[in-house]
């Protein structure tokens, strides 16, 4: 089981480390274009185009790593003064949800995907790719989202247990 957690951390700070370099890419875009236009009178056309693709990839692909850091949005007034084992029983309780929202963006983005592909949509505008290719990571952020919580349910299982589970768990 601990092959399987490192396998899923290191994914997704693989990930995490892809969208950060694309983070940097995007901001020296950004950068670049701006100069261009103020002194050059001249803009790079799929720039815009290009920074939305590259916002919406961070977006979709990042969530596992949120979920790995602890970092997604938690109302936990009261949650915080829990025991760790009631802790572990509301997350598992709770991760039904997140399951839900993991198998839609799978499911429904891979058949999307799936359709497009198939008809062989692109899209619209000064970038003219493939419709697949943008839609593609609907369906990856999910499975990288739901890999997470399926480490996270099984340490919350433990919790639930009674048992103690390590940080790097």
């Amino acid at each position: 089981m601990n092959l399987y957690k490192n396998t899923v951390k290191k994914l997704n700070e693989l990930i995490m480390w892809i969208c950060g370099i694309l983070i940097l890419f995007m901001g020296f875009l950004i950068t670049a274009d701006v100069i261009l236009r103020s002194t050059m009178k001249y803009s790079i056309q799929w720039a815009f185009a290009m920074d939305g693709y590259i916002c919406a990839t961070v977006a979709l692909l990042a969530g596992g790593y949120g979920l790995l850091a602890r970092q997604h949005v938690k109302v936990d007034i009261f949650y915080a003064k829990f025991t760790p084992r009631l802790k572990g029983i509301i997350d598992i309780l709770t991760s039904s949800l997140l399951f839900l929202l993991c198998g839609v963006f799978v499911w429904i983005g891979f058949n999307t995907c799936l359709e497009s592909l198939a008809a062989g949509y692109t899209t619209q505008g000064v970038i003219n790719i493939p419709l697949f290719i943008p839609q593609l990571l609907i369906p990856l952020g999910g499975l990288f989202l739901g890999l997470q919580a399926i480490v996270d349910l099984i340490n919350n299982i433990k919790l639930a247990l009674g048992n103690t589970v390590d940080e790097e768990d």
